[in-house]
């Protein structure tokens, strides 16, 4: 009986340790993936910001590919897919206040 519990304690605290460990890992990998998200939006938005003062994008859009035709950017890669990003993709530029959705 003795044995029984001995065993039954170190499985439970074998599952414990995995579960932290599990929850530990899937966690740092998400944070990883919003920074590089992060990084990779700033220099979109900064690029956007950059043209507008420039006053060589005009309105409210532009897209990254007339970023990439006017020298403000080369051509990007998504960070997590690894594929080059749309040229149609829109930077709203509001006031000199840059956003994009990449995600």
């Amino acid at each position: 009986m003795e044995q029984r519990s001995k065993s039954l304690i170190l499985f439970t605290f074998i599952i414990i340790f995995l579960v932290v460990i599990i929850c530990t890992v899937k966690k740092v990998y998400d944070n990883h993936i919003d920074a590089e998200y992060t990084v990779l939006e700033k220099k979109l938005t900064e690029s956007a910001k950059s043209c507008f003062l420039d006053k060589i994008c005009e309105g409210e859009e532009t897209t990254f590919g007339f970023l990439v035709k006017s020298g403000y950017l080369t051509s990007t890669v998504n960070p997590v897919t690894k594929e080059y990003i749309q040229d149609d993709l829109v930077i709203k530029c509001i006031d000199y206040k840059c956003s994009v959705d990449v995600r």
